[in-house]
């Protein structure tokens, strides 16, 4: 598969982020899907984590207030499943996944414990 395109934040809160994409943009007769690796910036070599969805959004929740995560993604697609298989295909053996490459790093910060509170604070307006 090709790369994923057009990684974006479209909501950062304090634990948690909705990532967005444009799908790879080849046809397929596999299902496509996707892998998100993500981990904090500072600890690169000791800790990841990874998330699979099929959708072009995903939100990820229990993150620290306050961090710089790193994420990446990559396309996979998935062999069809055997009822959309045609009859003469006599192959048992399920079929490889086949991984794209990881996209370009997308660094993204939490809010932090201020943020969120002066965030939420809104100006009082007394008329007289």
């Amino acid at each position: 598969p090709s790369l994923v395109s057009e990684l974006r934040a479209e909501k950062i809160e304090q634990r948690s982020l909705t990532l967005v994409w444009r799908e790879p943009s080849y046809p397929n007769s596999s299902r496509t899907e996707y892998e998100i690796k993500y981990y904090e910036k500072e600890q690169k070599d000791k800790s990841y984590s990874t998330v699979k969805t099929a959708a072009t959004r995903i939100s990820v929740n229990n993150l620290k207030p306050g961090t710089t995560y790193v994420f990446l993604i990559r396309p996979f697609s998935t062999p069809a499943p055997s009822s959309l298989l045609s009859a003469s295909s006599s192959s048992s053996s399920p079929s490889p996944i086949d991984y794209g490459g990881y996209s370009a790093p997308l660094e993204l910060q939490t809010l932090g414990e201020l943020a969120l509170a002066s965030s939420e604070q809104n100006p009082v307006i007394i008329i007289v």
